[in-house]
């Protein structure tokens, strides 16, 4: 079997760079054993352009966004599936002045786009702590991400171009153009592999910092219209249920749920609602960080045909659509890479 290009994993990076590249007009088979620990398939799928405890625009904001929901809608057509879900996201203030503050910054050309309105006083009082008003977000959502995998694996199956099956580097042959693994040649090949790539012979020198995130499955007795947003995140899943979390643990990097974590969502809430809630599941993902927070993608310095689609972190679902972009066209024309994302800027480590 021959193909233009061979992806190993089918988390958001490798699902959106196959659907960009067959965009182009390129052949790809994509590999993929899928894992129920994946991060990609325990992430809570949140898209929001203001983050952080300062609540500033993310970076490449203006970039992302006007791709982010148009990429996934894109794939619903093809699927046939709904996994986007656009919804309002709510950040309460946390005081008068910072109330006042984003009065100001509402008619500011570089943040106006994404702000639906100020709420001046409580808003779903005493359910949510919100005692200064808020700000209610647009181009904001979240994304069901197993049902994305799960469709666009059953799309790609049924064009021929899916295979489930663990990748055995080993098994692996460099080409002078191109490589080779078992039955399949290639013209290059995309490591889409997440925190596995640390495991990987070919790049184990490149910076990746794995993060370990706790997510918690909430049963309420409450239904939010928007997503509730400060310190912690609430996903509403619809009946009252919610995916809520998130934490940030860079030492501990075991798949177990950390009882610490749970205890440090659940402080959060109990910040954010004052509602009661029951806890039915706690789930545990490793994200697939860079020492600089951004993700890296583009060419090994050395072996030609070999590429890398990584780091996409712990805003994967806005980070993907665009960057998926930018190494197609890597890919098929050549096109230089942005710097900040590129893997030029750590030839330095190999």
């Amino acid at each position: 079997m021959k193909v233009d290009v061979l992806l190993i994993g089918q988390g958001l990076a490798g699902t959106l760079l196959s659907y960009q590249l067959r965009q182009r007009g390129l052949s790809v088979l994509v590999l993929d054993q899928p894992q129920l620990t994946a991060s990609s398939r325990i992430a809570a799928g949140l898209y929001n352009p203001i983050t952080g405890r300062q609540m500033v625009k993310t970076w490449w904001a203006d970039r992302l966004f006007p791709l982010v929901e148009q990429a996934y809608q894109a794939l619903e057509e093809l699927t046939g599936q709904r996994f986007l879900h656009p919804m309002p996201l709510y950040r309460p203030f946390v005081s008068i002045a910072e109330k006042n503050d984003w009065h100001g910054r509402w008619s500011d050309p570089a943040y106006a786009p994404y702000i639906e309105r100020i709420e001046d006083g409580p808003i779903h009082s005493p359910q949510l702590i919100n005692p200064f008003g808020g700000l209610m977000l647009r181009q904001t959502g979240w994304l069901d991400i197993p049902l994305l995998l799960d469709s666009w694996r059953a799309y790609l199956q049924q064009q021929g171009a899916f295979r489930a099956d663990a990748f055995a580097e080993e098994e692996l042959e460099l080409l002078p153009q191109g490589v080779r693994y078992r039955d399949v040649e290639a013209d290059k090949l995309v490591y889409c592999t997440g925190t596995a790539q640390l495991q990987s012979r070919y790049w184990q020198w490149l910076p990746l910092r794995p993060v370990k995130g706790d997510v918690l499955l909430l049963q309420t007795g409450e239904e939010f219209p928007f997503i509730p947003n400060r310190g912690v995140f609430m996903v509403p899943l619809g009946g009252g249920r919610y995916r809520a979390g998130s934490t940030y643990n860079h030492q501990d990097l075991s798949l177990e749920p950390d009882p610490r974590g749970r205890a440090e969502i659940e402080e959060k809430l109990g910040a954010l609602v004052a509602m009661p809630w029951q806890v039915l599941e706690q789930q545990v993902g490793i994200r697939p960080a860079t020492k600089d927070r951004r993700p890296v993608l583009g060419a090994h310095p050395e072996l030609p045909g070999l590429y890398v689609f990584n780091g996409l972190g712990t805003k994967g679902v806005s980070l993907a659509p665009y960057c998926a972009e930018l190494l197609a066209d890597h890919l098929k024309n050549g096109t230089e890479l942005a710097t900040e994302i590129s893997i030029k800027r750590f030839y330095s480590l190999y």
